[in-house]
């Protein structure tokens, strides 16, 4: 965290994200200390304050390629729920956020494609489109009473420091349950090793689940061990039960099949294979009760880099 000068001699806190979060990368504060941040009833900045804001920026910017700076506090405490997903990138990730009508990147509604074969009503997107086109890795959790946000994202840093991707050979859309999802064609053990050790590394900052989540997650029906994990770790389907998915509908009756065939076909020119997953991002959920990304984190260790596709899962 340091502080960017307002104009009238106030600072306001920002957060730096992607700097220093792992103790790996040191700015100057001075690097900072000139970017000016308009106050509401502040007078306007000169041209020359903002010529060299900019300047400024874009000397940070490069000499951190995918920095990010976002306003520390005022958006960070903004968010009721946090979550670790996977966010393609691409044409992969435009084609599946249109779907949806949610870009959960830009942090904006776009509109959805008129695709004939398919319905277009909206309520068949309405439950995924809150999350965006995403993989859960580890699901949405409340913070823990005495923890920052700013905790939380720099434990995020230093975890996807230490990870190495995950390439999944090739996916496929498909029902899974009652909703169609695009999920990997072969098992993972790479990618469930991920996704336990970031369920474990960052449950230090998730609040235990309220009693109205507990009833709702045991409606459906769970087993001796998915209740353990929904005690343990206040989701069901973590650990040996992960599955890894990206939802494009929500619930479906008698038209599923034709659904799934409509988006395979759509999809299909925009699977990437493999499918690299080289990247965990942290989001949250704001007050439209839709997830917004934060910051994109790459996976620049070494741990769990594997081709998939493995045995015995």
């Amino acid at each position: 965290m340091c502080k960017l000068t307002k104009t009238g001699g106030k600072e306001i806190p920002f957060a730096v994200d992607g700097i220093d979060a792992a103790r790996r990368t040191r700015l100057d504060l001075d690097d900072h200390s000139c970017l000016n941040a308009q106050a509401p009833g502040a007078t306007r900045p000169g041209k020359t304050s903002r010529a060299l804001a900019r300047v400024k920026v874009g000397s940070i910017m490069a000499r951190f390629p995918g920095l990010t700076l976002y306003p520390g506090r005022m958006m960070m405490d903004q968010f009721t729920r946090f979550g670790i997903y996977v966010v393609p990138e691409g044409a992969f990730y435009r084609i599946g956020a249109a779907w949806l009508g949610w870009d959960c990147v830009a942090r904006q509604k776009v509109t959805r494609p008129d695709w004939p074969e398919l319905p277009g009503e909206d309520a068949l997107v309405t439950a995924p489109r809150q999350y965006g086109f995403h993989g859960t890795i580890k699901p949405p959790f409340r913070l823990l009473n005495g923890t920052r946000p700013e905790q939380l994202a720099e434990a995020v840093a230093a975890f996807c420091g230490q990870q190495g991707p995950v390439s999944l050979p090739k996916l496929e859309v498909r029902r899974y349950g009652k909703v169609i999802a695009i999920v990997p064609t072969t098992p993972s053990a790479a990618l469930v090793r991920l996704a336990a050790d970031t369920v474990r590394s960052l449950d230090r900052f998730r609040a235990p689940a309220n009693m109205v989540d507990l009833a709702r997650r045991r409606k459906v029906g769970l087993t001796d061990w998915q209740e353990g994990y929904l005690r343990d770790w206040g989701f069901p389907y973590v650990m040996e039960e992960f599955r890894f998915h990206l939802t494009l509908t929500g619930p479906l009756g008698d038209k599923a099949d034709a659904v799934a065939r409509g988006l395979a076909a759509r999809f299909r020119a925009h699977l990437p294979a493999p499918f690299i997953i080289d990247s965990l991002c942290l989001m949250g959920e704001g007050a439209d009760r839709r997830f917004h990304m934060i910051h994109r984190y790459p996976l620049s260790g070494l741990r769990h880099t594997q081709d998939c596709g493995d045995a015995g899962l």
